[in-house]
């Protein structure tokens, strides 16, 4: 995903093997599948990595490789 997406921006979970295994880890006890969208709340760029924050999930934080930015159709 754009780690400089906007608020409101959708993603979807795309990548469960990138990141590590914590991330996948955490993903799954939420219950978020292969394919999920998500809102965008905001992100925090690091110089070792990207937390994205969504609006679904207050409060957590995930590692952006595992999403993708969601194309719009026109």
């Amino acid at each position: 995903m754009n780690i400089h997406s906007k608020p409101g921006t959708k993603v979807k979970y795309a990548f469960p093997d990138n990141g590590w295994k914590m991330d996948k880890s955490m993903l799954e006890e939420l219950g978020i599948k292969v394919g999920d969208i998500l809102t965008v709340k905001y992100t925090n760029v690091y110089n070792y990595g990207t937390a994205v924050y969504f609006v679904e999930f207050p409060g957590k934080a995930f590692n952006s490789v595992n999403f993708a930015n969601v194309e719009e159709s026109i």
